[in-house]
């Protein structure tokens, strides 16, 4: 399984400047996972919000009126303000890796996350997210596989770069019991497959290994 992620890249001209708008369709972009390597990853401890931000995220890469340009990059906030933040909708605007993913966060309706006069910046970002109650990574061994990987995870290399998780990985589920949270919307891999956990609203009687053994030998006898 291919594991991707959508980020703000780079301008048509392979700088930090460009026109307004892709101009190639790998300026806003969904590609593979890859290690930047990540100085941190975010994740909201709402299911529901980690998967509005990745379809935010979806749909600003689906949408070629976004480009990149640093010099612009807030006025990717400011056209999607006009159309109450969905990004398929969004007019012609420019935006960077940190201001993409911050107005992401704005669409995804995270409670206390905003957009001010500048957007986010990769050195502001871990605290702006931890302020938020995003619950934060530093582990590589989580950081640096994609297998780890959860839908709508922010990876942060600071002063850098960062990217949105758009799938979950195989392990998925390890990392965010590592943030402390549980569940996640958007990828089934797990659907089915008995990985997850309960809470019984009745008592109830556990069979021990042993007898579940002794009973499976005694069935097999009397057949």
């Amino acid at each position: 399984m291919s594991v991707l992620i959508g980020h703000a890249s780079i301008s048509e001209n392979g700088t930090i400047n460009g026109k307004k708008g892709d101009q190639t369709g790998k300026e806003v972009c969904v590609r593979n996972f890859y290690s930047k390597p990540w100085d941190f990853m975010a994740i909201h401890p709402d299911a529901n919000v980690r998967e509005k931000h990745a379809k935010a995220v979806e749909a600003g890469c689906a949408n070629n009126n976004i480009g990149y340009g640093q010099g612009d990059r807030n006025t990717l906030n400011t056209e999607a303000k006009k159309v109450n933040y969905d990004l398929s909708k969004v007019g012609l605007c420019n935006t960077d890796c940190s201001e993409f993913q911050n107005v992401c966060a704005v669409a995804s309706g995270a409670a206390g996350v905003t957009h001010g006069s500048n957007g986010w910046t990769t050195a502001t970002m871990r605290n702006a997210l931890e302020a938020a109650g995003y619950k934060i990574i530093t582990d590589s061994a989580f950081l640096k596989n994609e297998n780890y990987c959860a839908r709508g995870a922010i990876y942060v290399k600071e002063s850098s770069h960062t990217v949105c998780g758009l799938t979950n990985g195989t392990y998925a589920a390890q990392t965010l019991a590592k943030a402390g949270i549980g569940g996640y919307a958007g990828n089934n891999n797990y659907s089915g497959k008995g990985i997850g956990t309960a809470v019984a609203k009745c008592n109830m009687n556990i069979r021990s290994v042993a007898e579940v053994k002794s009973n499976t030998v005694y069935s097999s006898i009397k057949a």
